[in-house]
Parts: structure tokens; sequence; C-alpha cells
């Protein structure tokens, strides 16, 4: 016997079999020997035995994302990664405790504040995570400041305006130092006079002459003994913010400039006063001045590091002029500013503000791991319920810019078991209803549920994190998997016989398709093999395991699991149907003649059909209509000459 498009006998794959080599290999070598009892259980042990190690790689899975896999592999930035992560990695967590200063209750400059920061202060000390000594209270560090300067916190009329110094004139009092004349009541240190005279002539701060702020007259909460209180604050608001905004101009608060938030109007109003000339400004009946005039003792009307105006009146009158100029149109203060002279934002400068704490990588001491998204979310869940309800007027909020990255870690194994269960819900009904039959399509979702498993358990020895990429790509798998089985199990419904033939007649009426996809979709993506990014390679590498475990699962497990459980076939026909076939073909050639002749015996004008038996097979030519030709014969046509 010859195979088609053979000119010899084939007697092995040197010449093509119907559907190509890889189609004859499946039915003669591969189907038959995947059907065999010894295969099946190899097939069995060692599917199960990759989705043992796949359920394992699953727990064992932990969720990291780092700016790394946005960095190709050759780039010097992976250098100072790894210097930083070895050599000055502290495994420390800065976190922020925002504190809103915008309503009535929370401004920055009332009591309530103070008392409600220290309880979110003491709240976050307390936190197991808290790194001893650690916290950054702005406002506590500024009372700090106020209780640790010399000699009561002498206020300088360079710097501040306050009521007693009415009517004071300042430069009433001279001295002469050689050529130079001085101010000592502006000095702010002594000023020791040239021989002979060795006369000490005191200073500002020692004479007395200027107001101390750590007083009853311009504080409240000061302990008897002069100590230290958190509590103690300065009553008047606009003095508050005077001294608050100097405090951020010495070496003491230099560094708490980014613990406040200022006002819009208020960043406006200081740079529109730090843009004019150091000179007198004078525009109608506003005047400015700026000047800075030894021969005046260096006073005017500005606080040069500050760019506030000293007199509460010309604040007022100042901030008033620069909200009605074109400068300050797109500024609006609210509360709104009072028709009073010396009238000064109730809601103070500030928006916002912040409470800055270090926290630990681990409760117990050891060394910190480079990838820690439990304690990470632990941190961050921990700090946000520590603050909770703390303070209604001040809203305290919790943040940190690593939290970017735990927000993912909280919520991604939840939302990928949900996106997958769903995927695979999605693609459950769809297979139940084309494959027709709930049993095969509920034997399809679980082998692709096995696949996703071996793929997890791939990531897991590859050392793949779950991340939001990772995830995607894994719910991208059911769709892709889904091919290699569903081809399978629809060719085995539509097969006849028992079930290791409709086994081999599934893998060779599909088991090529299903190899060529699996080999395209490889193709598709082996060129990302190569790429020096991240994503690119961990897309290659995922899609590499879909098309691997994917292909294996249809094409060995799932054959060898519809053998053993696989329903009946969906091509069956009614029994009856099929015997009365079965016995009519058992009728032997000569009798359905007889029936034939029989039939045109009694019915001469009817023309029938003839039934005869070639090489093996039943077949169907027309009678032959010769007068006197007996019927399955053919009658004899005399030649004609040519």
């Amino acid at each position: 016997m010859q195979k088609k498009g053979c000119g010899v006998p084939c007697c092995c794959l040197t010449c093509q079999k119907d559907g190509g080599y890889l189609r004859g290999v499946l039915k003669d070598y591969y189907a038959p020997m995947l059907i065999k009892t010894p295969v099946k259980v190899i097939v069995i042990v060692v599917f199960f035995g990759i989705l043992g190690l796949g359920a394992y790689g699953s727990t064992q899975l932990n969720e990291n994302f780092s700016l790394r896999f946005f960095v190709p592999s050759d780039s010097p930035l992976n250098t100072v990664f790894d210097i930083q992560d070895e050599e000055f990695r502290t495994g420390s967590t800065s976190v922020s405790v925002l504190l809103d200063h915008s309503k009535d209750g929370g401004y920055l400059h009332q009591p309530s504040m103070r008392t409600d920061s220290a309880k979110i202060a003491q709240k976050m000390e307390m936190f197991p995570y808290f790194e001893a000594g650690s916290l950054v209270d702005p406002l506590r560090n500024f009372t700090t400041y106020i209780f640790e300067t010399a000699d009561a916190f002498p206020l300088s009329p360079h710097f501040f305006w306050v009521p007693e110094y009415a009517g004071r004139d300042w430069l009433a009092r001279t001295s002469t130092v050689g050529t130079v004349t001085v101010y000592p009541s502006l000095r702010a240190d002594d000023l020791t006079l040239p021989p002979p005279a060795s006369t000490v002539v005191q200073g500002g701060i020692s004479s007395g002459e200027w107001a101390r702020l750590r007083t009853a007259t311009y504080m409240e909460g000061i302990p008897a003994d002069g100590s230290f209180s958190r509590d103690a604050y300065i009553k008047n608001t606009k003095l508050f913010y005077d001294v608050l905004a100097h405090f951020m101009t010495t070496p003491q608060g230099a560094g708490m400039r980014s613990y406040f938030a200022p006002q819009a109007w208020y960043e406006g109003f200081t740079d529109w006063i730090e843009s004019l000339p150091e000179e007198e400004f004078i525009d109608g009946t506003f005047r400015l001045d700026k000047r800075r005039d030894l021969a005046r003792g260096m006073l005017n009307d500005v606080h040069n590091g500050t760019a506030r105006p000293k007199h509460p009146e010309k604040f007022c009158a100042a901030l008033k002029y620069f909200l009605n100029s074109d400068a300050g149109k797109g500024f609006k203060i609210e509360p709104p500013l009072g028709d009073e002279a010396d009238c000064y934002p109730a809601s103070g400068d500030y928006n916002m503000s912040r409470i800055g704490v270090d926290m630990r990588c681990r409760v117990d001491d050891g060394a910190c791991p480079l990838s820690n998204s439990t304690a990470e979310v632990e941190i961050m869940q921990g700090s946000r319920d520590a603050v909770k309800g703390t303070s209604a007027d001040l809203n305290p909020r919790a943040y940190s810019f690593s939290w970017l990255f735990a927000e993912q870690y909280a919520v991604v194994r939840n939302e990928a078991l949900w996106s997958i269960l769903q995927a695979i819900i999605a693609v459950g009904v769809v297979t139940i209803i084309f494959i027709s039959h709930w049993w095969t399509g509920l034997i399809v979702v679980g082998n692709i549920a096995m696949v996703l498993f071996d793929i997890i358990g791939i990531m897991w020895l590859w050392d793949i994190s779950i991340n939001s990429i990772s995830i995607v790509y894994l719910v991208l798998a059911i769709g892709l998997a889904v091919d290699y089985s569903a081809h399978i199990a629809h060719a085995f419904m539509s097969a006849t016989g028992t079930h290791n033939e409709r086994v081999v007649t599934a893998i060779t009426e599909m088991g090529a398709d299903v190899a060529h996809g699996a080999m395209s979709t490889f193709l598709a993506v082996v060129v990302m093999s190569a790429s020096k990014s991240y994503i690119f390679i961990l897309f290659f590498r995922q899609f590499f395991a879909i098309c691997l475990f994917g292909f294996c699962h249809g094409m060995i497990f799932l054959p060898v699991v519809l053998s053993l459980i696989g329903p009946g076939s969906s091509s069956d026909e009614d029994p009856s149907v099929a015997k009365q076939e079965a016995v009519e073909d058992s009728k032997p050639v000569a009798t359905v003649v007889e029936m034939q002749q029989s039939a045109r015996d009694t019915a001469p004008d009817t023309i029938n059909s003839q039934r005869v038996a070639v090489d093996g097979d039943m077949k169907y030519s027309p009678p032959d209509l010769s007068a006197g030709s007996p019927m399955g014969q053919a009658a004899e046509v005399p030649q004609q000459p040519v």
C-alpha cells in the first residue's frame, strides 16, 4: 500500500502523512504511548508533584516593588542602588503625620493645637516600630528654642515690635568707639571701649532695655520656676508668627522650614516684600521703609530676614495694599481681614504642618531585610490607626513616600486572588457553553488552575515577587492557557469510541494545531529574552511559563485525565438507530441486490439506485437502463467504429 503523495511504498516518516509529519507522529507514536497505563501513572504523579511545588511556592512569594524595575540592567544606577542597600541602608521608614490648620480649633497659634499635637506625638512614640529619639515635632522644637534662649528671650527691635516699644526712641543714647558711633540699646552683644577708659558699656540685652518674651506679659503657661513647658504659648497671634518666622532663620530652626506649609497669600505677600528695593516704598498714603542705614541704627519697618512688617498696624496696611494690588489679586484670606488698624488673619500664616518620626524595620533587634513588605504594611496601617481619632480639628493623617509601594503590598494579594477568581469563572462559563458539557468544562477549569499554580511555582524559583506587573501577566495566563486545553477537550467530546480511542482521535485532530499555537506564541515573545529592562524580561519569563505549562497540560495531562474520568462522546447516536445500521451493514451484498431487484419488478417505472461493493466499501451507482439488462450488471454496449 502506498501513502498519498508517494511513488513508493512508505514505511517511515520520509513520506508526508495527511496533515503533515507532526500529525503522523502524534497519531502513530505519541497518542498510543500516552494511553498506556504505566505512562498515565507517571503523568499523574509528575504533574501533581509540580502542582505541589507550585502550591508551596505560592506561600513563599513576597510582595516587592522597586525602582530598579524601571532601570536597565546595565545602568550605572544599579551600582548606586547596590551601594545604598549594602552600605547606607538604615532600614527605617520616615513617617510624617500631617496636621490640618485650615479651620478654627486647629489653627497653629491656638492653645488647643498644642494639646492635640502632643497627644498625637505621644501616640506615635508608643507605636511598637517607633525608633527612639527620632520624633521631630516642630512646635515642640520652637517652644524649646524659646526656653533655651538666654536672658528670657530678649525681643530685639530689629526683629520685633511689642506695645512696650511704643514711643521709644532707640537712637537717643549713643556711644563712640574710636570714630564709630554705636547705639548700645540696639546692640545684641556687650561693647568694650578701648583703653584708657576700660569701661564696659552694656548692650541692650543685659541693660534690660529690651522686652523679654519669656514672661507672663507675652506668654501663658510658663512654670513658676521658669522650666520648660510644652504647653506654654505666646498670647498675641502676630507676635507668635513673628517669633516663629524668626526661629526658622536661626541655625536651630532652619531645618524646620519643611515642616510648615504656609498659606498661599503669605507666600505671595512675603515674596512681594522681598522684591521691593531696600529703600522707602511710597504709594499714596502707604509707606514701607526697608532701608538699613548705620546712621539710623539699621532700624526700619521690616524684619529683613523674614520679610515681615514688624509693627501690627504696618503689617495690616501692607497686607491690604498687597491684596488690592496686581500682585495680590489672585489671593484670598479666609476668614476675611477685619476693619481694625492692627488686623491680622485669624487663620494664621500656615495651612498645614507635620510631625516627623522614624519607624524601625522590625520590632525586635536584627538585620533589616531588603524586602520587608510585611513590616511596611504593618507600619503603614498601624501609624494610621495610631493617629486616627486623636483630634477632630487637626484631622491628622500619617503618610510616608515609601507607602506608595506599601499600599500595593496591602492589597495586591487580595486583588490578585479576586482578579484570578473572576477570570477563571468567566473562562469556565464560556468553556462549558462552547464544549456543551459541564463536567468537561470543569475538568478544563481545573487544568487551568493547575497551570496557574505551576506558573506561580516557577515565579518563586525565579525569585519573581508579587506586584502589579506580575499579577497582570498572571491573569493574562488564564486566557492564554485555556486555548491549549479547550481545543483538546472539544475534540475529545466530538470523537467516538472508547475513552482511549477518543483521546487518540483528539490528539490526532488537534494536537498539531495546539503545538503550532504554543510555538508561535513563544516565538512572539522570545525576542524580549535579550532585553535589559526588568519589565520586558518579566514579560518573557511569565509568557514562556504560560506556553510551557499550558502546552504540557493540554497535550499531556488533560488527555490522561479525560481517558480516565472523561464523559461520554457528544457525537454518540441513539442506540436503537446505531443497532439497526449495524444490522443493515452486516447483510450480504447479494441480499441487498435481490431486495433491489424485487423492488424494481414491483415498480418498473421507478428508477432505483444500485448498491455495489467496491474494494470492500458499499457505494451507490445509477441503475442500468438498457432493455433486458439485469439489475446489478452492466449492459453490453456495442463498440462503434472510429
